[in-house]
């Protein structure tokens, strides 16, 4: 906590004073992932992933926010937003349209494969 989310709030907020969101990155949309204290914190990056990937066919850009786990201990944060006090935070997803196309994928030389 003291060598990773406190440093990183801080950088967060000194860069908010002066107008720049390093947090959400201006993103017009965020989604956020908490689970419930009986499930398994993967299956907030497994929703997550198949977010992203709905995003991805509707044309959207994504990106996963690991640094919202430093939230877990803002309790008005989780009143406002409808989040169980047990729950935990996971990560978040901000969606957006990119700055970029591509038109191609990445083309890859998979390794082959041997069948037994």
């Amino acid at each position: 906590m003291r060598q990773l989310i406190l440093p990183l709030l801080e950088t967060l907020v000194k860069e908010r004073s002066k107008g720049v969101d390093q947090f959400t990155y201006n993103a017009p949309a965020a989604l956020l992932f908490h689970h419930g204290p009986m499930a398994d914190a993967a299956d907030c990056s497994i929703a997550a992933t198949y977010a992203m990937l709905a995003a991805e066919s509707l044309g959207l850009g994504s990106c996963m926010l690991g640094t919202t786990v430093g939230l877990n201990h803002a309790k008005p944060f989780k009143v406002k937003y409808g989040i169980p006090p047990k729950n935990k935070i996971g990560l978040a997803l901000v969606l957006g349209h990119p700055a970029e196309k591509f038109r191609n994928g990445v083309r890859r030389r998979l390794a082959s494969v041997k069948f037994a």
